[in-house]
């Protein structure tokens, strides 16, 4: 449930502790797990609206998605995994959970979060 690669929704904070034009703290945000213990995950965040913009903020990956939701992302929009963006969420704050990326595409977030090494 909470297995590397996973994703799940949550209310995230803004980039940096942020405040949005509207005066908001956060929203809710997909995030792919990269870690878990008992109480919290950890991971990268995603933003649909980030997949929209050009250019794209660097480094980040490209998620899997279908409109249908018909894939194993269950994914419905355009998605990146912003590989800079790092939070956690408790795991009784999660409140969606998604499917999981393929593992070419967790390597690469992986690489690109500088928790690998490149050679592999």
């Amino acid at each position: 449930m909470y297995e590397n690669g996973r994703i799940v929704w949550g209310f995230i904070r803004h980039f940096r502790g942020t405040v949005g034009k509207d005066g908001t703290t956060g929203k809710d945000r997909p995030m792919v797990i990269l870690a878990s213990d008992a109480d919290r995950v950890w991971g990268v965040i995603c933003s649909h609206t980030a997949a929209l913009q050009n250019p794209r903020p660097t480094p980040h990956v490209v998620l899997p998605f279908n409109p249908d939701g018909m894939c194993h992302t269950k994914l419905e929009k355009p998605t990146l995994a912003l590989c800079f963006w790092y939070d956690y969420l408790w795991k009784s704050e999660i409140r969606k959970y998604g499917g999981c990326i393929p593992t070419a595409t967790l390597r690469d977030i992986l690489v690109h979060a500088n928790r690998i090494d490149r050679s592999l």
